[in-house]
């Protein structure tokens, strides 16, 4: 009886332990599921905001790649300057240089040599010069005059007559009824595009007429000047004002205010004439008020032209190195110096004008 106990005992033993042993394996398993399931799923590669390096400049480094933060975006906001549209405008009157008052001798100062750059700039078409001159003495009648032309040119002009200029192969002549005379020279079509006006000269010659000496008195460029130039706006003007060669009624002044703000820059000006006859010459001359330059006004050179009809339009394109200048509470002025009128109208004014940004 004692050893069927015991052995009773063994088996309940046994069934116990494999009984808490398959209740450890079963806890086991439903715990390594719950640690799966709670575990975040991550993207191969994939790294936490967290976990992102920092510059010192505060800028995220990722991939190799840089991400400003806000502060930066807005700092590097940049205004996009403002850019005029461009207009071409042309002027096709003539400069004049005058109260030369130089003295030819056709045995000893035969020659005399004027800078290029008070007639024309780079850029402008050289069609003539018109030289004029009268007897030294002032009643003597001149005859037959003879002389010559040369102006500087690029060594590159194909009849170029040496270097870096070029001499007109024909001696001019012309018959002058009375002391005084005129002589105009027209650019050959070959050299117009060589000419050199920064550092050019040109040549007026004296060779021979009735009298020793000669006093050359004035020259004019006829030429034509196209330039591209900002235009944002644009404001006519009517003025119907009546002007004259005499003094002090030859001067018509527009306050530059009328024409533009504070905010714009004057880049060009025209003036229309009318009369009741036809023009057939005119010269007169522009000029402004000016902040620090010019000692407060700058005056353009003469401007010459010529009309077969009753009306004539003078315009005025403002050198660059001016624009800045201009004193916006002064004034625009025309002077006029000659006419074939004693009087003429001045119609309108037309202004062009850019926008400063």
């Amino acid at each position: 009886m004692k050893k069927t106990n015991s052995g009773s005992k063994n088996i309940f033993f046994i069934l116990g332990f494999l009984l808490i042993a398959v209740v450890l394996i079963v806890v086991c398993y439903l715990m390594r599921d719950t640690l799966e399931t709670s575990e975040e799923p991550t993207e191969p590669g994939y790294i936490s905001d967290s976990e992102i390096p920092v510059t010192d400049t505060g800028v995220k480094e990722t991939s190799g790649k840089t991400e400003q933060t806000d502060a930066e975006t807005e700092a590097v906001v940049q205004t996009i300057p403002h850019i005029s549209p461009k207009k071409l405008v042309c002027s096709e009157a003539g400069t004049e240089v005058s109260d030369i008052a130089v003295v030819l001798n056709k045995e000893t100062n035969k020659t005399h040599k004027m800078d290029l750059k008070d007639f024309a700039l780079n850029g402008d078409t050289i069609d003539s010069f018109t030289f004029s001159f009268h007897a030294e003495d002032g009643v003597s009648y001149l005859g037959l005059v003879k002389g010559g032309y040369g102006i500087s040119v690029d060594n590159v002009c194909p009849i170029a007559t040496d270097d870096n200029w070029y001499q007109c192969p024909e001696d001019f002549s012309v018959s002058a009824d009375g002391s005084y005379g005129e002589i105009t020279w027209k650019i050959p079509d070959e050299i117009k595009d060589y000419i050199t006006f920064s550092t050019g000269k040109l040549l007026f010659g004296y060779w021979w007429s009735d009298v020793d000496s000669i006093v050359l008195d004035r020259v004019v460029c006829n030429k034509k000047t196209v330039r591209e130039i900002p235009v944002d706006g644009e404001k006519t003007l009517e003025l119907h004002r009546e002007i004259k060669t005499a003094e002090p009624e030859n001067k018509l002044t527009i306050p530059v205010s009328d024409l533009i703000s504070e905010e714009d820059t004057l880049q060009c000006v025209t003036l229309r004439f009318e009369a009741a006859d036809v023009i057939s010459s005119m010269t007169g001359r522009f000029g402004v008020s000016t902040l620090s330059v010019h000692n407060g006004f700058y005056n353009e050179k003469n401007m010459v032209c010529s009309s077969g009809k009753n009306t004539v339009e003078l315009t005025w394109i403002i050198p660059e190195s001016l624009q800045k200048n201009i004193d916006r509470s002064g004034n625009i002025e025309f002077t006029l110096n000659k006419c074939s009128l004693e009087s003429i109208s001045a119609a309108s004014v037309y202004a062009q004008y850019s926008n400063n940004g």
